[in-house]
Formats: structure tokens, sequence, C-alpha cells
């Protein structure tokens, strides 16, 4: 399968209208603020240069603001830029792609407001050019851990202890890290499994996210301002499945930086990012026990944290079962994953029990066509196919049900599913 951040080559562009959608001036002025900032590091951080193409794009209309010519001149020059359609088979995303002779940045349009976390996104999806390169992995699991009561509980603890570390000097830093490692490890022990997840999720959006607030700051203490307010802004994340390796990954990269400089060489063989920064500081192995780290817990807002996230626990059950009657008591379509492309929200993934998950504004291209699902769709646990609600009608070759769409390929067709009232995609008998 391959997702947001991880999509490989795609189809072609079609030739732009006269008027853009994106502003090219806008564009030209983020490219350059973009390109001072990388010249700031010329390349020191992860030896190499992080400058690429990028492909801007607007996601209602489609259209394509570009920094570079792709190689069968698909994309017609417009001053210094260049503009083309993005065709309907494409997912409109942040990733990188491989297409017509180079690797690209694909970063949706418009920016953030804010010229900083701006110059921090585009700088995080450059780096997602050349991770590979690094021998760094290029996509990450969910962690739907994360979205449990104690799962949520420990990791909010370890971030406020990252940024309590974050806010202090060096020296006086290894009982706040202490903590935040403890609170990690009682976190990775109550779910089994769960360090290689998220390790694999920190390495993967984590690094990402440290290179660009780390460069698109202009000194250490402005990068340890953005990583704290992505701590105190955690709070706002409807689900920390996916979301929380862009939280984790700035404060313990800063950290890093301070405690070892040279740490990004000693990434490979899958190194942990906690593990990193307690051989750094010199610390000893954390202890695992819930109970020991209650007392440490308390100054950091254990009670009330604690209160919080059980009053979220309980809409949560709610909405569990809420979705169970949209995606799989009631009527449903499913349809089969062979080779899917997708998009979707990070903010709006929803573990669904052991059945799978449910990826918000989401949208698959596979051998059937494409699926625009706005209001998300339930992914199995294995990958093998995606479910929405049954479909209601069917326009010529699109099929519609509530809250998505699918463009279907002539060679198939619904069938009757395993439920009454279901349905199933197929190839035609």
């Amino acid at each position: 399968m391959q997702f947001l951040h991880c999509l490989a080559t795609l189809g072609l562009l079609l030739t732009a209208p006269a008027l853009a959608a994106i502003p090219p001036a806008e564009v030209g002025r983020a490219v350059a603020d973009v390109r001072m900032a990388l010249a700031r590091d010329g390349g020191k951080l992860w030896g190499v240069s992080l400058d690429g193409p990028i492909l801007f794009v607007e996601a209602a209309t489609r259209q394509v603001v570009a920094t570079d010519p792709d190689s069968a001149s698909v994309l017609r020059a417009d001053g210094t830029l260049y503009i083309g359609v993005l065709s309907s088979a494409i997912n409109v995303a942040n990733t990188s792609l491989r297409w017509n002779g180079r690797l690209w940045s694909m970063v949706v349009w418009p920016l953030p407001a804010d010229s900083l976390r701006a110059r921090a996104l585009l700088i995080h999806e450059l780096w997602h050019r050349v991770q590979g390169d690094l021998g760094l992995p290029v996509s990450g699991p969910s962690n739907s851990h994360l979205d449990t009561q104690e799962g949520r509980l420990w990791l909010e603890l370890e971030w406020r202890a990252l940024a309590r570390a974050l806010e202090q000097p060096t020296a006086a830093r290894k009982k706040a890290i202490a903590d935040a490692l403890s609170f990690r490890a009682v976190r990775r022990k109550k779910f089994p499994g769960s360090a290689a997840s998220e390790s694999a999720l920190e390495r993967h959006e984590g690094l990402a996210e440290y290179t660009g607030v780390r460069l698109a700051t202009r000194s250490p203490a402005g990068a340890a301002a953005l990583a704290r307010a992505a701590i105190d802004d955690s709070g706002k994340l409807p689900t920390f499945v996916r979301s929380f390796a862009y939280v984790s990954g700035p404060a313990y990269g800063l950290l890093l930086d301070d405690a070892r400089p040279g740490w990004r060489r000693e990434l490979g063989g899958g190194a942990d990012l906690g593990d990193l920064l307690r051989t750094a500081s010199r610390l000893p192995a954390p202890d695992s026990s819930a109970s020991a780290a209650r007392a440490h817990a308390v100054p950091y807002g254990l009670d009330s944290l604690r209160t919080a996230e059980a009053a979220r626990e309980r809409k949560r059950l709610q909405r569990l079962k809420e979705l169970r009657v949209r995606f799989v008591d009631g009527p449903t379509l499913r349809i089969p994953l062979t080779s899917p492309k997708l998009s979707f929200d990070p903010l709006a993934v929803q573990p669904l029990d052991s059945l799978g998950t449910i990826y918000g504004s989401l949208r698959i291209t596979d051998r059937w066509g494409v699926l625009d699902a706005p209001e998300g769709g339930l992914i199995a646990a294995d990958w093998s196919a995606v479910t929405v609600p049954a479909p209601g009608a069917t326009v010529r070759d699109t099929l519609r049900g509530e809250g998505w769409t699918l463009a279907l390929r002539p060679e198939w067709e619904l069938q009757e599913g395993a439920n009454p009232g279901s349905m199933k995609l197929a190839t035609k008998r």
C-alpha cells in the first residue's frame, strides 16, 4: 500500500488554464523564504542539501504551481515557475512523489498563514524527499493504542516532562528527561509491541517535523519555543494515533542536539529516539512500573489529566458504537484493496477495535477506480478492503453513498454482499 508521505510514481498533469488559483507571486515568496532558510544550514544538519523541486497543489481545483519543469514538458513555464493541473488519478497530499523524471515534494495550498509554520511545513516535506537516501524509513504505522485512555494519559505526561526539559538549561534537564522516559516506558509496557510502532513513526514523521522546526527558526531558543508550542497545543488534536510523532519528534531531536550533537549519525538499525536521549544524558534504564511513575507524574498534572481522559474515553466509546452502525452493522459496501494509493487526514484516524481503522478525508485509487470519502472509510486491519456505507445511487460510471463517491471502471460491478442489504465490489462475472 502507498499512503500519505509515501506515494510512488503517479499519473500525469494536464495543461493548465491561463490563470492559476494559486497566486504565483505568493509561491515565489514562499520558495525564496524556504531556500534562504536552507542556505543558512548549508546541508550541515543531515549532510545533504534539502533543496529540491516542489509542487504546490490546490485541492479543490487541482491546479499546480511548480518550482521546476518536468521531463515530459507537461508543465508550462510561467515566469520562473511552471503551471499545470493535477490529474484526478493523483491523490493530493503533503508528500513526496516521483513523477516525470524528478522526485518532488507535493504541498497542499494554501500554506499556513504564519510564515514560520509555512517554512517549517515546506522543510518537513523537502526532508521526506531525501529520507530514503539517509537510510530512514519512508513510512510509519499508525498507533491505535494512543487512542485509549491509558495510552493518551502516559503520552501526555511524557510530553509535559519533555516541555519542562526544554524550558531548563542543559545542565538542569536530567530530572525532567528521566521522568519523560519513565512515562514512555510505562506506556510501552502496558501495550506490548508499541515500542516498535511508535519508534517507526517517530523516525518517519517525527524526524521530518524536527527538521522543519530546527531549520525554520534562526536560533535554538526559537526552535525550542516552537517545540514547546506544539506540546501546549497538543490538547487540541482530536487523535494521537498518527499525529503524536509531530509533537514528540521535535522535542526529542532538540534535546538530543544539546546532549549529543552527532546523534543523527546513530539512527541506523532502527535506533529509538528515547534510547538515544537516555544514553546521551547518561541515565539508567527507566523504571517501567506504573506505581513508581505515578509519584513522579503528580507534578505534571496527573490527576487533572486522568479526569479529562476519563471523560474523553466515555465519549470515544459512544462514538465507536455509532461508527460500528455506519461501517459494520448497517448496510455497507466492501471494496477490495490490491494496490491502493491513498491520502487521508492524519488528524482524523479512528481505530475501530480489531476490525481496522477509519481514515477521515480518505481518497483511494486502485484497480477499480477512484474513491473519494470525505466522511471516511473503514480499512480492514489486514488492508484487504475498505468499507463504506451502502451505495444509494449510480449515475453512469459513478457510485454514490452517504459521505462518498466512487468513479468506477467499466470492468467492475456491484454484487450481493455477505450480509443482508450489503454489497461488494467485484470484477464482472
